[in-house]
Order: C-alpha cells, then structure tokens, then sequence
C-alpha cells in the first residue's frame, strides 16, 4: 500500500513537472512570439523611415537644382532680356526721328539677343550630365571661360592639389558653380589680366581660392545694392556654399583685385 502511494505520489509530481515545463514552455514560446511581432514592427518603421528619407533626398535634390536653375537663369538670360526689352523700347521712341541711331541699336541688340540664346543653351547643356573629376573640372571651366571671355581675354591659371576624389558630388558641383560665376565676374566686370584658381583637397576640409588682379569693387555696397546681377551673383554663391555647411569670403580693394576664399568640410 506505501508502495503504491508512493509511486502515485511520484506520478503526480511528474505530472505536474511536465504541466509546470510545458507552462514554461508556452510562456517563452509566447514571449518568443511577442519579441517577433515587435522586431518586425520596428524593422517596418525602419524601413518605412529610409523609404521616406529617401524621397526627401530625393525631393531636396530636385529643389537644388530647380534653385540652381533659376540662378543660372537670373544670373544671364533674365539680365539680358531686361537689357534687350529697355532697348527696344527706347528704339520705338526714336525710329521716326533717327532712323540711323535705332539701326545701330537694333544690332546691338542683335548680338545682346544671340549671347541670350547661347546662355540658355549653356544652362540647358550644364544640367550635371556627367560626374566631375579633376582634370574634368579644370577642361569644363576652360570651356566655359572660353565662351564668356572673348572680349576680357584674361589669362586663368588653374591648380588642383589633395585628392580631389575625396569630395562628394554636391561638394564638387557647388566649387564648380561658384567657380563659374566668379570667372563670368571677373570677365564682364573686373577688368583684369590675369586670374587663378587654386584648390587644395585636405583632411576634413577643401579650400578653393580665385584672385584676379582686377579693378576691385566694394564688397560691402555690393552685396547691399539692389537691383544689379552682379549683387545676385555673389549671395548666389555665399548661399550655394553655406547649404553645404562652408564659407563664402570675398576680400576686395580699388585697382587691388578680388580675392575668393570658399571653405567646405570633407565628409567621410
């Protein structure tokens, strides 16, 4: 009889081992199961949070460009038309009484209208259509000057030092267009000889300089008079730089030149 109650006994507390395992069991399986369901929730979020971070990249690179356009556009065309429209209309006034002063003008404007024509098929033809390395760089800006620069004539010397690899595409556009818009000044309006362009790659910034041995200008009237392209120009480029966390100096004297100091960091 002892025996048997103690081997019921011993049934039993099995049993209950087993209930008491299996309840172990279920609960971890449940945990298990409820650890699953909150890493995929979070591994959604995460993915749901690059595809919209993505888009806003996305979305952000198409309202640089559409900036950039309309800089490019403000900086040539939107001048010359202005210029053009003036013109004509002060041609209209004198066509009855001096025939041969508007024929003089109306060539003028002639000319003003095909160098409209060629800075709009220049800002259709600089949409980036390809990725800038050094030498590309230098042979892009060299063309650009050769096509601004046909009355000027100014010797521009160019220098590339530090890996320029290094720099991200934004980077490397922006240190082009600022480039560029300093080179169309320094043609147009410093009347100067000679120009350089140097850049130097560093560690965890990238400097570039322009120095001209033009006529110089006021800085500080410049960038408060209204209503002048060359006002646009520069902010347009003191703007492109800060979007990328840099600086934008301009240091200018009467008949000492002009000197542009650009500062970027390097991401890695």
């Amino acid at each position: 009889m002892t025996i048997l109650w103690i081997t019921g006994t011993i049934a039993v507390l099995g049993m209950l081992a087993l209930i008491g395992k299996s309840q172990l069991e279920l609960q971890a399986a449940k945990e298990a199961l409820r650890k699953s369901r909150t890493e995929r929730l979070i591994y959604k979020e995460l993915a749901t949070a690059k595809q919209t971070d993505a888009e806003d990249l996305g979305t952000k690179a198409i309202q640089d460009e559409r900036m950039r356009i309309a800089r490019d556009l403000h900086d040539s065309v939107s001048q010359s038309l202005f210029g053009m429209v003036y013109s004509l209309n002060g041609c209209l006034k004198m066509i009855d009484d001096q025939p041969d002063v508007v024929a003089v003008e109306l060539k003028h404007i002639l000319d003003a209208a095909e160098n409209a024509r060629a800075d709009i098929r220049q800002v259709v033809f600089d949409i980036w259509p390809h990725e800038l390395n050094a030498s590309q760089f230098t042979l892009d800006l060299q063309k650009y000057l050769g096509d601004v620069n046909t009355a000027a004539q100014v010797d521009v010397s160019f220098d590339i030092t530090g890996d320029f690899s290094r720099l991200r595409p934004q980077s490397r556009r922006t240190l082009y267009r600022v480039c560029q818009e300093a080179l169309n000044n320094i043609s147009k309006h410093a009347a100067a000889e000679t120009a350089s362009v140097c850049i130097d790659v560093l560690s965890d910034a990238v400097r570039m300089v322009i120095r001209d041995d033009g006529q110089g200008f006021d800085v500080d009237t410049e960038l408060t008079e209204a209503h002048k392209p060359e006002q646009f120009g520069v902010r347009g480029m003191q703007s492109r730089v800060r979007e990328l966390g840099g600086t934008c100096e301009i240091f200018s004297r009467s008949k000492l030149g002009t000197t542009i100091v650009v500062d970027l960091p390097v991401m890695r």
